[in-house]
């Protein structure tokens, strides 16, 4: 998959932005230990496989066919995860799903009409109890 920034792809990138990615999955899978674990808008799908690590199961979501195809093959030796193309905004699964939802640097990109809608479904598809992890940038550090 070509990188073109949009989705971060570790093994295409400075070291510095792979350091400041990896750590978020890396704590998240701490928690994610026995869990059943949905990653929204998985990207290049290298955190649903760090995920993986501790997690019953993972299923990474990402809205790109062609990166939903390069996640499935570059990590297909993980097999407690999958990856499938769909929407943040209309989750393709049914209700109380997951025991944890992880959603890294993507709220930002969502548009403000459908971050109602996002975290809407997050609700939906957590089990009582479930756990929401997410993070966003900084502005003042990565936008000024």
């Amino acid at each position: 998959m070509k990188f073109t920034g949009e989705r971060f792809v570790p093994e295409r990138v400075p070291e510095q932005m792979i350091l400041e990615h990896l750590h978020r999955y890396h704590l998240a899978a701490r928690l994610a230990a026995g869990r059943e674990v949905l990653d929204a808008a998985c990207g290049a799908g290298y955190g649903s496989a760090i995920l993986a690590a501790q997690a019953v199961r993972v299923t990474g979501l990402d809205l790109s066919a062609e990166t939903v195809a390069y996640a499935s093959e570059r990590y297909q030796s993980v097999t407690n995860v999958q990856y499938v193309q769909g929407s943040i905004a209309e989750l393709p699964f049914a209700d109380a799903s997951f025991d944890m939802v992880v959603s890294f640097e993507t709220i930002e990109h969502v548009p403000e009409e459908l971050q109602y809608r996002f975290r809407s479904e997050i609700r939906r598809g957590l089990r009582p109890g479930g756990l929401l992890v997410m993070s966003s940038p900084d502005k003042h550090t990565y936008s000024e």
